[in-house]
Order: structure tokens, then C-alpha cells, then sequence
């Protein structure tokens, strides 16, 4: 019994300094992230950042979009940007067809590609759950949603009321 009362004290000792050695650890990282925090803010001030243009990079008549310039770039005019993954065999099939859709259309709209894993965010925001899905903006404001991969004539035939 009373080697089992010595197990059970050392036990609890144990958790206890186990606790107590967690909590500082707990308290360190907490002040390494906020000293961190603050000097981020302080190399790049917020006026330095408003009114910036964030670039994007254009392959084969395709914008590729980022959670950090997408706002922005579809702000103005008329965008259909595919709601891809690099996983996705369908969103993998899907490109030559944008390809070939921007080189047919460039002139009345532009095409653009965001991958849904690097931009959770935007994929909450535009409620997507299915890929590929194409969503057709004018001005920033969402007209039409097509899910699904398609071949270009039927996705020209789909569009047809906005070329």
C-alpha cells in the first residue's frame, strides 16, 4: 500500500512541475510573437502599403491571382477567373481550354486563375465547395458561376451572352 501512495505522490509531483515548466515555456513564445509582431509593423507602415499596386504574372493570356491582388485586379471589367487546385485532374484539364478561351476572347474579357489552396480566405468569401468552378465578375460583383470542367465550345456557348 504504501509503495503505491509513493507512485501516486511521485505522480502528481511530476505533473505539477510538468505544468509549471509548460506555462513559462507558454508565457516566452507569447512574448517572441507579439516583439515579433511589432517589428513587422514597424518595416512596413500601413501609408507605405495603401495605394500600392500589387503585381500579377500573366502565362500563356491567363492572369494568376493571389488572395493579396485579386480585389484589385477584378475590380474593373469583365474577368472570369478559375477557382482551381493543382490536385484537381478536371482544373488540370481545364487549362488549355482557358488558354484557348483568353486567346479567343481576350479582347472583351480577361481570364484568371486563383489555386483555392493558397487563398482559403477567398474561397470561404465566394462559398466555394466544388472546383473546377468559373466565376464570371464584372466590376468586382459575381454574374455567373459555371461548375465544372467543359470543353471551349460549350463553355464560349455558356458565355455567349457576356462576349
Amino acid at each position: 500500500m504504501r509503495t503505491k501512495s509513493l507512485i501516486f505522490i511521485t505522480a502528481l509531483l511530476f505533473m505539477f512541475f510538468a505544468c509549471t515548466n509548460n506555462t513559462k515555456k507558454t508565457e516566452n513564445i507569447e512574448e517572441e510573437e507579439q516583439e515579433f509582431v511589432e517589428i513587422e509593423e514597424e518595416e512596413i507602415p500601413y501609408e507605405e502599403v495603401i495605394g500600392t499596386e500589387v503585381s500579377t504574372e500573366t502565362i500563356n493570356g491567363i492572369i494568376i491571382l493571389s488572395e493579396n491582388n485579386f480585389s484589385g485586379t477584378i475590380n474593373s471589367g469583365l474577368f472570369l477567373v478559375d477557382f482551381y487546385a493543382d490536385w484537381c485532374k478536371p482544373c488540370v484539364a481545364m487549362t488549355p481550354v482557358l488558354e484557348e478561351f483568353a486567346k479567343l476572347h481576350g479582347n472583351t474579357l480577361k481570364v484568371a486563375k486563383i489555386n483555392i489552396d493558397n487563398a482559403t480566405d477567398l474561397s470561404g468569401k465566394y462559398n466555394i465547395v466544388s472546383i473546377p468552378c468559373l466565376v464570371l465578375f464584372k466590376d468586382g460583383k459575381e454574374i455567373k458561376r459555371l461548375i465544372g470542367s467543359r470543353d471551349i465550345s460549350n463553355l464560349s456557348t455558356e458565355l455567349q451572352e457576356y462576349l
